[in-house]
């Protein structure tokens, strides 16, 4: 979340207009066209911000137990992405496994089932 204030050359606050003023300072100082990529991640933090901004301002109205709520479901999103992301760590390595037992069965399909009962052992020890 820090990355975002940095970027907008500001604190962290809940301020639109000091939020815009910053974005237009910085979309001066970093041309969309001569600095693609920074300028995508400055939008980026832009939106960002300005969505703090308005989670601030909607969780400063709400009650105590309806903050812990608030908390608790920002905390199981972040888990459930933390799963996701896990997921597809998990699927990538199972394509590079699958590709890698393709590899071997071309060079040398009498090694196969010794590279598969390999790479069993390897994912049972780990």
């Amino acid at each position: 979340m820090n990355d975002i204030w940095e970027l907008l050359g500001i604190e962290p606050t809940d301020d639109k207009k000091i939020i815009r003023r910053a974005y237009a300072e910085q979309s001066r100082l970093h041309h969309p066209e001569e600095e693609p990529e920074y300028f995508t991640a400055l939008n980026q933090a832009y939106k960002a911000a300005l969505d703090h901004g308005i989670r601030l301002k909607n969780t400063e109205n709400m009650s105590d137990s309806e903050k812990g709520s608030t908390e608790i479901r920002e905390t199981q999103k972040i888990q459930k992405e933390q799963e996701i992301s896990k997921t597809q760590e998990i699927q990538i390595t199972a394509v590079k496994i699958t590709a890698f037992i393709a590899l071997a069965a071309k060079a040398n399909p009498a090694r196969l089932n010794t590279i598969v009962n390999g790479l069993i052992v390897m994912f049972e020890t780990s």
